[in-house]
């Protein structure tokens, strides 16, 4: 998998992926959610971020061919975000065989999708 890190997400997971032999680099700095999504499109790869904007505010020509990993938090807990992240990697994996978008929601932030998944960050 080849992954677009967005500058709101920790180096540590970067990095996470990186160990784990993954092709990931970072957004430019202050990129525009256009050129994220028109960079992931183009590298063909799969958008990290914590930036809700990846889930309501995508246009069409993005919304399926793109896929994203959004993380949605009340009060960020990044290193029990990532060991979350990685434990599951495999099933996220799969999910993204299938979607467009996965949502790792941590409780009590309400998401509704009109597809997608959501996982509970536990």
């Amino acid at each position: 998998m080849r992954f677009l890190v967005d500058e709101n997400v920790p180096l540590s997971l970067v990095q996470m992926l990186k160990n784990k032999g993954f092709d990931v680099i970072r957004c430019a700095p202050f990129a525009s959610n256009h050129i994220i999504l028109e960079q992931a499109f183009r590298e063909n790869r799969i958008i990290i971020t914590s930036d809700s904007d990846f889930i309501h505010c995508v246009p069409k020509k993005y919304d399926k061919t793109v896929k994203r990993i959004v993380f949605l938090f009340y009060k960020p807990n990044w290193d029990q975000a990532i060991s979350f992240f990685e434990k599951n990697l495999n099933r996220i994996s799969a999910l993204l065989k299938h979607e467009s978008l996965v949502v790792i929601r941590q409780a009590p932030r309400k998401v509704a999708l009109s597809h997608g998944v959501i996982l509970e960050l536990d």
